[in-house]
């Protein structure tokens, strides 16, 4: 059985154990409660458990037939798996809408780009899977498709497609700002990048309106902060494999990583560096935003005991 939440009439509601309908609870911590209310000047959270498990949560009142010891109290239930009715089933509607919208456009970029690069007559083919932004692209379309279904069809998100969201929306976001630097320090060098509409897609505008659809997403968990170490898996295993592959093919997908277009191997490991810095911050950052009180949903346990 979950955690309970109790609203209750007194403000210094003692700790100790309680039994509420045959089930062991105990008061662990006093909560200001801000609503306005005649009744219910606090509220209790209360850790209600059996013989399995513990699990805390975010709770709504539903009736108020129980009491504590010294106060009149309400008894609750997990708001974050109770069904998505009216607004709410409308909203997780348009943001499944707009997931298959990102999802279509995604596909179309990557399809676009694939067919620019066919007219390049010196580019390999097999090159063209070897790009970071084009493997985290692949992924981000399969995970926003899930994440479209999941939406119409479920109130609420589960933590294991939010970590993987917050994964592929951390890739493409970097994609996009080492890509952008990479454009601007070609105008600053005297040659120019072409940037096709496909490419200012998969760079640009996916990634923003993956941002968006983040951050005003309130259905999502709250992922724990050791996510970020599972975030940097990919790149790390995606930079080891290209350093590998590149003397053996005489290519590498970005400049930086050839040892011999820049200042030797030591500013590769610079770049390298640099990149890791920046999928951790924004990595942290999205993890950051799951975890702010205005989310519905920031009360509850990380994401492996809230799905």
């Amino acid at each position: 059985m979950p955690a309970v939440t109790v609203h209750t009439c007194a403000h210094n509601q003692p700790e100790g154990s309680v039994e509420i309908e045959g089930w062991k609870a105990s008061v662990i911590c006093m909560l200001p409660w801000l609503k306005t209310a005649p009744c219910c000047a606090a509220v209790t959270a209360l850790k209600v458990s059996d013989a399995a498990a513990t699990v805390e949560g975010e709770f709504l009142i539903i009736s108020c037939g129980w009491s504590l010891p010294g106060a009149g109290v309400a008894l609750v239930h997990d708001r974050a798996h109770e069904p998505c009715q009216g607004t709410g089933m409308r909203a997780r509607t348009a943001f499944g809408v707009a997931r298959l919208g990102l999802t279509a456009t995604g596909l179309v970029a990557l399809i676009g780009y694939f067919q620019y690069t066919l007219g390049v007559s010196t580019f390999a083919i097999a090159n063209f899977f070897s790009y970071f932004t084009v493997q985290s692209a692949i992924v981000s379309i399969l995970v926003f498709m899930s994440a479209a279904v999941v939406a119409l069809r479920r109130p609420t998100d589960p933590a294991w497609l939010d970590m993987l969201r917050a994964m592929v929306t951390t890739y493409i976001l970097v994609s996009g700002v080492v890509y952008g630097i990479i454009v601007w320090q070609s105008s600053s060098a005297n040659y120019s990048i072409e940037v096709p509409w496909s490419s200012q897609f998969l760079h640009f505008v996916i990634p923003v309106f993956a941002l968006i659809d983040w951050v005003v997403d309130p259905y999502k968990a709250r992922l724990p902060w050791k996510y970020l170490g599972w975030a940097i898996v990919f790149p790390v295993f995606w930079l080891v494999f290209t350093l590998i592959r590149g003397p053996i093919v005489g290519w590498y997908p970005y400049f930086f990583l050839d040892a011999r277009q820049v200042n030797g191997p030591g500013e590769t490991v610079l770049y390298c560096l640099i990149i890791v810095m920046i999928i951790t911050g924004i990595a942290a950052l999205l993890t950051g935003i799951t975890r702010l009180k205005r989310m519905p949903r920031h009360l509850l346990p990380p994401w492996r005991n809230s799905a």
